[in-house]
C-alpha cells in the first residue's frame, strides 16, 4: 500500500490466531514518487521514492530500506520531477529495469551493478540497447 506520504504493508497473521491482518508502516514518512516503479524482484520490492532514489526492501529485513541507486544518483538528479513521477519499471531475467523518459537504468541483481541505456531501440548505432528491448518484447508481448 503506497501513498506520496508513506508505504504500508498488509500482513496476515497465522490461521491459529483467527487470520488477523495488520498494517505496518514500511517506511518512516518516506513516500512513493512513482508507483509504477514498484516491482517485486524475487521477494525484494524495488521502487523510486520521494527523495528520487531507488530503494529495495524485503527478504529477512522486511521493514528496512536499502538504497540501490548510489551509483546512478547524479544521473537521477538530472531528471525533472515530472519525468520521475512518470517513471515505470519491470523485473526481467534477474534485472530491475527502471525507465525514466528516454533512459533506462538496469540493475542486475547477480552483479549488483547498474548499466544505463538510451531509448528503446534495437539499433546500437542509434544509441539503443538491444538487450533491453529484446527482454521487454519477449516477456510483455
Amino acid at each position: 500500500i503506497s501513498t506520496r506520504a508513506e508505504v504500508l504493508q498488509l500482513r496476515g497473521d497465522s490461521p491459529t490466531t483467527g487470520n488477523v491482518f495488520v498494517i505496518r508502516s514500511l517506511l518512516n514518512s518516506q513516500g512513493v514518487l512513482a508507483s509504477e516503479t514498484f516491482v517485486n524482484c524475487n521477494n525484494v520490492v524495488c521502487g523510486l521514492m520521494n527523495d528520487g532514489k531507488v530503494y529495495a526492501t524485503g527478504g529477512a529485513d522486511n521493514f528496512l530500506l536499502h538504497e540501490l541507486s548510489q551509483e546512478i544518483e547524479p544521473d537521477l538528479r538530472s531528471h525533472t520531477t515530472e519525468e520521475l513521477e512518470a517513471a515505470c519499471a519491470v523485473f526481467i531475467e534477474n534485472t530491475y529495469i527502471l525507465s525514466i523518459g528516454e533512459r533506462q537504468y538496469l540493475y542486475d541483481f547477480s552483479t549488483q551493478a547498474w548499466t544505463m541505456a538510451e531509448g528503446l531501440t534495437t539499433d546500437p548505432i542509434a544509441g539503443g540497447n538491444p538487450r533491453v528491448i529484446q527482454m521487454v518484447l519477449r516477456y510483455h508481448f
